[in-house]
Parts: C-alpha cells; sequence; structure tokens
C-alpha cells in the first residue's frame, strides 16, 4: 500500500511543480527574454502539470490512501 501511495504522491507533486515553474516563469517577467518556441513549450507545462496533479488526487482518493 505504501508503494501506491508515493507513486500518486508522485503525480501530485511532480504536477504542481511542473505547473509552479511554468507560472513562475511567466510571472517573473522571464518570458520577456524568451523565444517564441521557448515560451509556447513552457505555457504547455501548465496544463500538463494540472492534468498530472488531478490524475494524482484523483486515483489516490479511489484507492482510500493517505
Amino acid at each position: 500500500m505504501k508503494t501506491v501511495n508515493a507513486f500518486f504522491w508522485f503525480f501530485i507533486a511532480g504536477g504542481f511543480i511542473t505547473a509552479a515553474a511554468a507560472v513562475a516563469y511567466f510571472a517573473s517577467g522571464e518570458s520577456y527574454r524568451g523565444t517564441d518556441q521557448e515560451n509556447y513549450t513552457i505555457l504547455l507545462q501548465i496544463p500538463i502539470g494540472i492534468v498530472a496533479t488531478l490524475y494524482g488526487l484523483q486515483k489516490r482518493s479511489e484507492t482510500g490512501t493517505r
């Protein structure tokens, strides 16, 4: 059961950190110096991070682990 719990926490923490880093990139004004391709790639990190976090939360609640 601990392995399953750690696996889902990996998605929760990893997805949150990914989305938060992308938001911080734009909030800090770093996107001003980036190319369009870099900005689009980082912009794509936000929904990917949200989806990964929601997946981890959903699976964790389905299994009933804490």
